[in-house]
């Protein structure tokens, strides 16, 4: 179910973006055109509003996750970090040409299931969050995390583990 602001952008094969059932989406999901990157999304997964999901190699988010309300995904830079790249990638976006697609860095992003990704938090590039993690509200992942482990901060650090299930 895509929500009243929900947008999903994909300038390429419909195959790679895939939303699995019961599947709320309230913010945007951005199949990248300056890669060949595949979005997949497990059943009953919550994007909140203002989440940006962007993906140019490869993003997994693991079946009942939550994302917040402002999460933020990128496998992605989204522009060159390489200063005159970035001039020239800056200038191909504005007179709507071709980006510069190898100057981007990006690695894959796989999010477990049974995560709880706090709002205004972020994931960057290249990370693993294991199943039944908890990222604390306004965290930036810069590193893997193990399941059943809540981190916080900036950069996240591990904090504790998440509080038990009922009637365990």
């Amino acid at each position: 179910m895509l929500g009243p602001a929900a947008c999903c952008v994909n300038k390429g094969p419909r195959d790679r973006v895939h939303l699995g059932a019961q599947t709320v989406c309230r913010g945007t999901l951005r199949r990248e055109h300056f890669g060949d990157g595949r979005l997949t999304i497990g059943e009953a997964v919550y994007i909140g509003d203002d989440c940006i999901v962007s993906c140019c190699d490869s993003i997994t988010i693991g079946s009942r996750t939550l994302l917040g309300h402002g999460v933020q995904v990128f496998d992605n830079d989204s522009h060159p970090t390489d200063r005159d790249l970035r001039a020239r990638d800056w200038a191909a976006i504005l007179e709507g040409s071709t980006r510069p697609s190898q100057a981007i860095h990006h690695a894959p992003i796989s999010i477990g299931e049974d995560v709880w990704i706090g709002f205004g938090s972020m994931v960057l590039k290249g990370i693993s969050i294991g199943r039944g993690a908890v990222i604390a509200a306004r965290s930036v992942v810069t590193e893997d995390v193990d399941p059943d482990t809540v981190v916080a901060g900036v950069p996240a650090r591990p904090v504790g583990r998440p509080s038990p299930r009922s009637g365990s």
